[in-house]
């Protein structure tokens, strides 16, 4: 959020808007190993585009991919492989914000990358913090499918008592279906880590904050907006706010005939945190002027924004106006812009909203 996307004060909790019922969903599962992060990175990567490409190939029905990130139990924690008969351990792996927001931007840039141009709207795709709230999920008759890397991994997801709540439910049992086995030395020595890592729950991402906010103009939702949000949803306990730029500060855009109306990008939005986040206090505003309640609510704790100068100078100026009226300045989890090789809404070397809408200008060219 910056002076140029702020919030605006004020606003109700918004009203929780479930995703369709008809919409099929396929899950998959990637374990973080915070103690070896390079491996870690060429590991997920790897992983989650070998699943991608499975998904996003022409055959194959799914509407929507969740990725599901997994934090492993450490050693000696319960549930963790030989914490039997010691004494159970609260302390879990753990990541910081700025690790969070950096997992997440690569996971999304490897999906991304593994996209058909020409299939750019056909699969929908959301990367899952690891947070407890997120096994909502399961019992969601959208989702239908888990997906692994090799059939060995199956015994690592407790399949059985998951379909068990589902039957109970009312919903069908999760169907599973195997990508063809890892085939780099690196893939197969990780392969015997990850199934250890995932157990179920696995361990959670530690909010740092009662109160969070963020802001943008969220049009056609896409990865960066939704590494912003996954933050901004992830790092709070209790309220986060969302400024969602009104129509009255969009006139300059770039194709804003092709501009997606306030309330389709407040419903988008809506539904992407409570996916993230169910349990937390949303309160979406509209913003007609630049700051909102970032200088008015003294409770505010963080923020979250791209790191793009213009957005940092707004911060900057954010923070000064706070202390100008004896206000703690916002903590600031800066996320830095998605830039994939390749993919539909790449411009420039970077995904934004405004080279999604050129593709719509040119469907009508």
């Amino acid at each position: 959020m910056s002076a140029q996307s702020s919030l605006e004060g004020g606003g109700e909790k918004s009203s929780s808007i479930s995703p369709p019922a008809t919409r099929n969903i396929s899950l998959c599962f990637v374990p973080l190993y915070v103690d070896t992060p390079q491996s870690s990175f060429a590991y997920c990567r790897e992983r989650v585009q070998r699943i991608a490409r499975f998904i996003f190939a022409e055959e194959h029905v799914a509407h929507s991919l969740y990725v599901q990130l997994l934090l492993p139990l450490e050693e000696g924690s319960e549930g963790s492989e030989g914490s039997e008969g010691s004494e159970s351990s609260s302390h879990f792996s753990s990541l910081t914000p700025a690790e969070l927001q950096d997992i997440l931007s690569s996971v999304y840039e490897a999906l991304l990358e593994s996209q058909p141009l020409d299939q750019s709207t056909a699969v929908e795709f959301s990367v899952l913090p690891p947070l407890d709230e997120y096994r909502a999920y399961l019992v969601s008759d959208s989702v239908r499918t888990l997906v692994v890397p090799c059939k060995e991994e199956l015994a690592a997801y407790p399949l059985i008592n998951w379909n068990k709540i589902r039957h109970s439910n009312g919903l069908h049992a999760l169907t599973t279906e195997v990508v063809n086995p890892p085939t780099s030395a690196a893939s197969r020595a990780l392969l015997g880590f990850s199934i250890k890592a995932a157990h179920f729950p696995g361990a959670s991402f530690t909010t740092t904050c009662k109160w969070s906010v963020c802001g943008g103009t969220f049009d056609h939702l896409h990865a960066g907006h939704k590494v912003m949000l996954a933050l901004v949803a992830a790092t709070s306990c209790d309220k986060a706010t969302v400024g969602i730029t009104g129509p009255s500060m969009l006139t300059r855009k770039t194709h804003v005939a092709y501009m997606q109306s306030y309330e389709v990008r407040e419903s988008n939005t809506q539904k992407f945190l409570n996916l993230i986040n169910p349990s937390l206090d949303y309160r979406l505003v509209q913003l007609e002027e630049p700051f909102g309640p970032t200088i008015s609510e003294a409770a505010i704790e963080l923020m979250v924004c791209s790191t793009e100068p213009s957005v940092q100078k707004g911060v900057a100026l954010i923070n000064e106006k706070r202390i100008e009226k004896g206000m703690k300045p916002l903590e600031v989890v800066s996320i830095r812009l998605l830039r994939p090789a390749s993919g539909f809404g790449v411009h420039d070397g970077k995904l934004s909203s405004t080279a999604l809408r050129e593709v719509e200008s040119l469907k009508d060219a």
